[in-house]
Parts: C-alpha cells; structure tokens; sequence
C-alpha cells in the first residue's frame, strides 16, 4: 500500500551515490586533484567473523596505502558509524591509512582539504607500503 500511495502522490526520491554509481560529486572534487587515485578501490579483507570479502574505499591511494572515506549525511546515524568504525579498524589492520572528510567540507573548502591530502600523499608515498613489506 505504501508503494502506490507513494507512487500516486508523484513521490520520486533522489538518487544516492554509492557503489556501483560513480563518484559523487565530493569524490569527483578528488579525482579531479588527483589524477592517480582509484575511485571504489577494492581491497580483499578475507572476509572472516561479520566482515565482507572485500571493503570498497572512497578515494584510495594504493602505493601510499592512503584511504579516503567521503562522507555523507547518512553516516551521522549510528548504524553507519558502526559499520564506518568497523571498517575503518580493518583497514588500519590491513596498513591504510584511513582519513574521513564530510562530503559539505569537500564541497566548500576543498583547497584545504586537498592541500592537507599533498601534504599527507608526499611523506607516505612509497615509503609506506615499503615500511609495511619490510616486517614480511
């Protein structure tokens, strides 16, 4: 009943980003900067207890290990914070750095925030993926 009520009151929600949608648009402001990074990065966590096979990063950096997360309104809720914490321990376990920007500050002062990531990107490029190997 709901779908038709909805449907008859020409309801039509917006279309969210996300897997599988292409970038959003604070996603594309660091593509935009950033040429090289990947955009829905997969990296393989072996799955395991509660975790899927593989997480997909926002923006990544894979020779720096640099993770990316742009983050929405969605995930002022809690069960988004879960999982975005959860995640983000995984990641850490795995040697990325992880770093979270609000999709409003990507959008609004993105000169900031991507002089913060040149700055970040030159002391981990190269050096952090061969400090990670080093140990193995």
């Amino acid at each position: 009943k709901m779908a038709a009520t909805l449907k008859a009151i020409g309801h039509c929600p917006s279309v969210r980003g996300g897997n599988g949608t292409g970038p959003t648009k604070a996603e594309q402001v660091l593509l935009n900067h950033f040429p090289d990074a990947f955009n829905n990065y997969a990296v393989k966590t072996g799955g395991g207890l509660g975790l899927p096979n593989h997480y997909k990063i926002d923006v990544a950096f894979p020779r720096a290990m640099i993770a990316v997360e742009c983050d929405g309104a969605s995930h002022k809720m809690v069960m988004a914070q879960i999982r975005d914490r959860k995640k983000e321990s995984k990641l850490r376990e795995l040697g990325w750095l992880v770093l979270r920007f609000s999709n409003k500050r990507l959008l609004t002062d993105s000169g900031s925030v991507v002089s913060e990531l040149k700055s970040i990107i030159s002391k981990f490029q190269g050096t952090r993926a061969t400090f990670l190997n080093a140990g193995k």
